[in-house]
């Protein structure tokens, strides 16, 4: 509900839900009892420790929490892997590092399947159906096809199969879903070793490219209707025809403020989205929140750690006495060097006695191959 208030010298657009609703005789707004409309009804149950671990798993983020300094530091996964520079941690070792084999066959992204029916309604597997092939337009798709034949609508970023319309109660092409990767995976199918796994516990907002008109609604140009797709939602209004008010179930998805950009009237609005163009298609960002695409999670955020993942032989564990100043600086974000050899921390294990640090068991990832840039 927008409402029209003085920034400075230039009138902004802004969302004001919490303690207004909208008149449909006037276009007024009028206040209510918050006790009517909580935003925070609107929001799903979480505690705000676990949204952040979730939102940083979803971005290939790593946090450390330091409860002396009360702060939390915060590090990209690939960055800590391309770091080229390491601390000694050479002294006091009584076991020297020992490899436990592991290699995996191939790697998958996954998004946590979304608690949102509504998403789930749209985006939906490829199993079953026979893909035939891409076309440009919906209007390019053959007049007739075979049950549950599949093509891909460049322009509509969709896949439409041929099978019984319920609305028109004849068999035509029906869209099947729409192209939002919810995995993304490689895999060595003569190899019985295991996928390297991650799982992005927080999916990205579903959005709609579709030109409503002619079908041009690549993302990449000017898309008539560049929108999210999300779930309606009914809230208490004055309204003749609707006086009782309702409610849809909420889920979380994410999404990048852009800050205000021009829309098609070179108007500036605030822009929200999952992907790093604006309106008319101009690239105004790095990275978005899908998993694939040369701006996407994977691209920008995961390539490097993964890589190194599977090239590495598996883990190092070795034994050594750490003094009160390691423990206090332990860090696992950087790479300690062992007799000439960097390893990254996975765990430390140790306990503080009454009169003594016990021996510390480690576990490391070494540094074998660069990954590549």
């Amino acid at each position: 509900m927008p409402e029209t208030i003085e920034c400075g010298s230039k009138a902004e657009d802004v969302l004001h839900g919490n303690a207004c609703k909208r008149s449909d005789t006037g276009g007024t707004f009028e206040e209510v009892d918050e006790k009517a409309f909580l935003l925070s009804d609107f929001l799903p149950e979480q505690l705000l420790s676990d949204f952040f671990r979730d939102l940083c798993s979803a971005l290939g983020i790593t946090f450390k929490v330091n409860s002396l300094t009360r702060t939390i530091t915060l590090a990209y996964y690939d960055d800590i892997i391309a770091d080229p520079t390491s601390v000694e941690f050479s002294d006091n070792i009584s076991v020297a590092p020992t490899l436990t084999p592991e290699s995996f066959n191939g790697y998958k992204i996954e998004y946590k399947a979304p608690s949102c029916q509504y998403i789930n309604d749209y985006v939906k597997s490829l199993e079953g159906l026979t893909i035939k092939g891409t076309v440009n337009i919906f209007n390019q798709l053959p007049p007739g096809a075979a049950i549950n034949d599949c093509y891909y609508v460049t322009s509509r970023k969709a896949w439409y199969i041929w099978n019984y319309d319920t609305e028109l109660t004849v068999l035509n092409w029906i869209h099947h879903s729409f192209d939002h990767p919810l995995i993304q995976e490689t895999i060595d199918e003569n190899s019985e070793d295991q996928q390297f796994s991650m799982e992005m516990p927080l999916n990205t907002i579903l959005m709609d490219y579709h030109h409503p008109v002619d079908g041009a609604g690549d993302k990449t140009i000017n898309s008539g209707l560049r929108g999210w797709i999300t779930p309606a939602w009914f809230t208490p209004c004055n309204f003749r025809l609707l006086p009782e008010s309702s409610r849809s179930d909420d889920s979380l998805a994410l999404l990048f403020y852009r800050g205000m950009v021009n829309d098609s009237n070179d108007e500036t609005y605030p822009l929200g989205s999952n992907t790093v163009y604006d309106y008319d298609g101009n690239v105004i960002a790095n990275q978005a929140l899908t998993i694939n695409g040369a701006h996407g999670i994977y691209e920008t955020r995961l390539r490097r750690f993964i890589e190194f993942m599977l090239q590495s032989p598996g883990d190092y564990t070795f034994k050594k006495q750490l003094t009160p100043i390691e423990i206090a600086n332990l860090d696992f974000f950087r790479w300690h060097k062992i007799q000439g050899v960097d390893y990254l921390l996975k765990e430390v294990r140790f306990n503080i006695r009454f009169d003594h640090i016990t021996t510390a068991e480690i576990t490391a990832i070494r540094r074998n191959m660069e990954p590549t840039i």
